[in-house]
């Protein structure tokens, strides 16, 4: 059949099908009605079945189906194929509006309305027995609306490139979405999410879900590689139970995730469980985050980017541009972060909370360029790799209990900037061979604009001269700026720093905790050992010593003269 049309004021109504379509035809046109009023998955309003083959599809009417709107059915050979399908009309199921069962669409233009009333997605991409659904490119100028989701892609099935420039509407679920289906590959293919301005996706959980929720019992490995997520200015993905974007666990994108419009969730603008950036690339530009003139937020007042439970981010963080992360960034669990943290150009970060107790926490500095206020605070056990700097105007707040490495002129902390830095609380830890102390070296141009409000000292292990010498603690910093320095022990070392001599005094309190009670064991008992040695040796004028080493403390002993 060459052409097929009905035309304008036309119905066709069938009980299984308004349409059943089994051979080749060069162009088919409904700008009718055509309609399957019956229920369940056989009532399809157009049913493509076999290997049909249709060069150029053409709905600018109605087509509806108790079932779907259109199933395209797979063959015994090979699945039904449309080379250029195009609605400009509406197109409507109670199950899904559009089901390909291993069936190929090469470009899929929406200017009208794709709807599902039902389980499935609006539009829902299925395989079965190892076969393949694909669109090669799907560009929505309308809107795809599902009760459930909005677009369901399942196991073995691909979308090489979506484009919305419309609405995708998802009002229980998310708004594209993938599943896995047993018999079928055990991998999803995502390739380019592009969302152009003045498009949305609003959903009811996630609004980009990149994680398989599972369908059939079963213990495969499922996974989802996805190319990226591009979010242009002036388009907005929001979930409104869950995260505006979703990787979930072992999931991963292969690029970088952009964001110039809204990105936005009632748990968190972006929840990473999975990999952004490759997990076997070692260039952080091609992966990670940047917030370049977007938002990315919690509407419930959470963070505005989580990675967590095995998260791994690839590559950097960047807030440019009149960009805002509102809520900030945590990573937590056994999240990492390989790459630098940025803001800069206007951008606007709030907070940076990190408790991961991963080896790698954040491996690389954290930087801030801009006018406005950061809050830094790294909990106990983690670790930022690579020092902090604040290049800005505005005030930089650390709190820190972990670990934080230095930079590459070899400073803890950096200030070139004409703001402040308040080191509001910093645990000084003690290294577990040398007992030396792991100073906090204050750097740049603004290092006199660094106040300390609180040093705690790690006493375990500590050597103890590493006590006399308030460079050793922190170094680099205004002396005068230097607040409270005590030790986090049970009160057997007591530590007083005069601000203005720059001395450091060391007091001990034999009397405090049991290290105390045993320090005094162990002086008491020299101290009879001294005194016999003494009635022994007459005048041999021995003295003893009290001294330190790196793994407890010790009486030393040294004589003139000869037993």
């Amino acid at each position: 059949m060459t052409n097929f049309t009905n035309a304008s004021g036309g119905t066709i109504q069938g009980t299984e099908a308004g349409v059943l379509i089994n051979t080749k035809i060069d162009t088919f046109t409904n700008n009718g009605f055509i309609n399957s009023p019956g229920s369940g998955e056989w009532s399809n309003g157009i049913w493509i079945s076999g290997d049909t083959r249709i060069d150029n599809f053409s709905n600018t009417g109605t087509i509806q189906g108790g079932g779907n709107g259109i199933y395209m059915n797979y063959g015994y050979s090979s699945g039904s194929y449309i080379k250029n399908f195009s609605n400009t009309g509406t197109i409507k199921g109670e199950i899904s509006g559009i089901i390909l069962a291993n069936s190929t669409i090469d470009n899929f233009t929406n200017d009208g309305l794709i709807e599902s009333t039902g389980e499935y997605g609006a539009i829902d991409l299925q395989s079965f027995y190892q076969g393949v659904s694909l669109i090669k490119t799907l560009e929505n100028k309308g809107t795809i609306k599902g009760l459930n989701d909005g677009i369901i892609v399942e196991t073995g099935n691909k979308i090489e490139t979506l484009v919305n420039k419309g609405a995708i509407e998802a009002t229980n679920g998310n708004g594209i979405s993938f599943y896995f289906m047993q018999h079928a590959a055990t991998e999803i293919d995502l390739g380019n999410i592009i969302l152009e301005n003045g498009s949305k996706i609003i959903a009811g959980n996630n609004g980009i879900n990149v994680d398989i929720t599972q369908i059939d019992a079963s213990n495969e490995q499922t996974t989802i590689k996805g190319q990226g997520i591009d979010v242009k200015k002036g388009a907005s993905v929001i979930g409104k139970n869950g995260a505006g974007i979703y990787i979930g666990d072992g999931q991963e994108l292969n690029t970088q995730i952009t964001i110039a419009g809204e990105v936005s969730g009632g748990a968190a603008g972006i929840v990473n469980e999975g990999i952004i950036g490759g997990s076997s690339d070692d260039d952080d530009k091609k992966g990670g985050i940047i917030i370049s003139g977007g938002s990315v937020s919690s509407s419930s007042g959470g963070s505005g980017i989580v990675n967590q439970g095995n998260g791994s981010i690839a590559g950097e963080i960047k807030v440019e541009s009149g960009g805002s992360v509102e809520g900030g960034i945590t990573n937590t669990g056994s999240g990492s972060i390989s790459g630098n943290i940025v803001v800069e150009n206007g951008g606007k970060l709030d907070s940076i909370t990190n408790t991961s107790n991963s080896d790698t926490g954040i491996s690389g500095s954290i930087t801030n360029n801009s006018d406005n206020k950061l809050e830094i605070s790294n909990g106990e056990g983690a670790t930022i790799g690579g020092g902090i700097t604040n290049n800005g105007n505005a005030d930089l707040v650390i709190s820190n209990q972990g670990s934080v490495g230095k930079d590459e002129n070899g400073n803890t902390v950096t200030n070139n900037g004409s703001g402040s830095v308040g080191i509001k609380d910093w645990v000084v830890s003690t290294d577990k061979e040398t007992g030396k102390l792991d100073t906090v070296v204050v750097g740049g141009s603004g290092k006199d604009n660094v106040k300390v409000e609180n040093i705690t000292v790690d006493q375990s292990n500590v050597n103890l001269d590493e006590l006399g010498n308030i460079n050793n603690i922190i170094s680099g910093v205004n002396q005068g700026n230097i607040g409270n320095i005590g030790t986090n022990g049970g009160g057997e070392i007591s530590l007083s720093f005069d601000p203005i001599t720059g001395k450091l005094t060391t007091d001990f309190n034999l009397n405090a905790s049991i290290s105390g009670a045993t320090f005094r064991s162990l002086i008491s008992t020299t101290s009879r050992r001294s005194t016999f040695i003494d009635n022994v040796m007459g005048n041999s004028m021995q003295t003893f010593a009290l001294a330190s080493s790196s793994k407890s403390q010790s009486i030393a002993m040294s004589e003139k003269g000869n037993l």
